[in-house]
């Protein structure tokens, strides 16, 4: 609960809020490349599946 807070206090980033701006723009930037990462591997896993359930059904069939 306190960190939602903080996280509320720190983007309405008033000049009394204990975050510098450099440290919080710092944060976000690798928040958002951490998501990214994560969003394209997950990508990446739901492109590879149907191609592991294709070659398994083939291997099957053989």
């Amino acid at each position: 609960l306190r960190s939602a807070n903080w996280w509320r206090t720190a983007r309405h980033s008033s000049p009394r809020a204990g975050v510098p701006p450099v440290w919080f723009a710092i944060a976000r930037q690798a928040f958002a490349q951490r998501t990214a990462r994560y969003c394209s591997s997950l990508l990446a896993m739901s492109q590879c599946l149907p191609n592991v359930a294709r070659y398994s059904s083939l291997s099957e069939q053989y």
